[in-house]
């Protein structure tokens, strides 16, 4: 996410989108990464979408050391940050609500 930040900063981005796109790896209780320098999140809700939306599409997505994982439990394990306090819980239920019409 910082190469990407990085790659993308001298083009004419807003700094919002920038931000997106530098901290989508960043959980709502700032675990994850790039490490914040304070408290603040840069657009808590956007960076929980993205973040949210990102997680779920690795789980689902076949990767080298592993099979793609069902819906259910992809939203399991999604479910469990919630629970950990890393992702919103409005963010998870509009992804329930999303995948239950458009994921089969």
């Amino acid at each position: 996410s910082t190469l990407g930040y990085e790659l993308l900063k001298t083009q004419p981005l807003c700094p919002e989108t920038l931000d997106l796109i530098k901290y989508h790896h960043q959980n709502l209780n700032h675990s994850g990464y790039p490490k914040l320098k304070s408290s603040h999140l840069p657009s808590d809700i956007g960076v929980q979408i993205i973040s949210t939306a990102d997680k779920y599409s690795a789980l689902r997505e076949a990767r080298v050391y592993r099979r793609p994982l069902s819906r259910i439990k992809s939203l399991l394990i999604l479910y469990r940050e919630v629970r950990e306090g890393k992702i919103l819980p409005i963010v998870f239920d509009a992804l329930v609500k999303y995948v239950s019409i458009y994921d089969n």
